[in-house]
């Protein structure tokens, strides 16, 4: 199953400190479903969220990885976004066995 996790963006960590303003840190960017394509969105209202539709389908917020359907992969990719077609953690040759064997 594709998973997907929002971009990144870099910011500072305190832009008026003499030492911290040279350090940056990585922040999620949430991306929401908004007239029919995928955009980033920093910092998203709750309305807009709610009119959006299910979260994991239609937004995505920031920070997190999601598990999706072929047909959202589909729709993120052709709207510039990557995605995760490898198996994850619970697909692939060791599913037949128990725990340990």
């Amino acid at each position: 199953m594709p998973s997907f996790t929002p971009p990144t963006a870099k910011q500072p960590i305190d832009s008026s400190d003499r030492l911290l303003r040279w350090f940056s840190l990585d922040v999620g960017q949430s991306v929401v479903k908004k007239d029919g394509t995928y955009q980033v969105m920093p910092f998203p209202w709750i309305g807009e969220l709610q009119a959006a539709g299910d979260e994991g389908t239609d937004w995505f917020l920031g920070g997190r990885t999601y598990e999706i359907t072929d047909a959202t992969a589909d729709a993120l990719e052709a709207d510039g976004f990557t995605t995760d077609r490898t198996s994850g953690y619970s697909e692939g040759e060791f599913d037949d066995e128990e725990f340990g064997s």
